[in-house]
């Protein structure tokens, strides 16, 4: 939403005094979007159901489709199809080798021009490279990513012991753009699902000490 309404564009211009109404920071209405998502799992399923409920067309990419989705308007398809008619496209699949650069430049070609790319996912199913050149380009519009290729040089510190990447660099690079979120591995931190983990970890713990009393 934020990518869509130029959010971030426009704090940086009125923090330069800069109140105009220009053209650069036209949104888009939601109900002019089609948003394709890959990987309809619990928070893919989660994130068609919003974007349908808000006006969105919603296409889906998954290699076991969910019914209930099918009900509530969305439409399957393959992945080539979800890559070329979607104005955003939403990762939501674990990392394997089958999904490792799943978002490659090939795969990007295949995407609309100007179209908006997502990952909360994992870093890796990314091609840092080839993100980076299609934002530079133009071939994307922008791109919000809570997820990235080496995140861990940047989320741990690991800078400060003097690692760092190609990529790391590229990251750094995307995240001065208007056009580009980035957030720290942060798309779940919320109180709920801090509190949802530890209660789990306790449940895992308690039968352990448990059988050993």
């Amino acid at each position: 939403m934020s990518l869509t309404r130029k959010i971030k564009k426009i704090e940086l211009n009125t923090k330069k005094l800069n109140f105009s109404q220009e053209e650069s920071i036209l949104g888009i209405d939601t109900d002019d979007l089609t948003i394709g998502i890959i990987g309809t799992g619990r928070i893919g399923s989660w994130t068609a159901t919003l974007c349908r409920n808000i006006g969105m067309k919603v296409y889906a990419f998954d290699i076991i489709e969910n019914e209930e989705l099918k009900k509530r308007g969305i439409e399957y398809s393959d992945l080539d199809t979800v890559l070329k008619v979607s104005d955003i496209i939403s990762l939501h699949v674990p990392y394997t080798p089958e999904t490792h650069h799943l978002i490659c430049k090939e795969t990007i070609n295949k995407m609309k021009d100007g179209a908006t790319l997502i990952n909360t996912s994992r870093g890796a199913v990314v091609d840092t490279d080839a993100l980076y050149e299609a934002l530079k380009s133009g071939k994307l519009s922008g791109a919000g990513l809570d997820v990235f290729e080496d995140e861990d040089i940047l989320i741990i510190n690991k800078y400060e012991e003097g690692k760092s990447s190609d990529k790391i660099l590229k990251i750094l690079k995307l995240s001065t753009m208007d056009n580009v979120i980035i957030t720290p591995h942060a798309a779940y931190y919320t109180k709920k699902a801090v509190r949802n983990i530890r209660n789990q970890i306790l449940e895992c713990i308690q039968p352990f000490y448990q059988n050993q009393l």
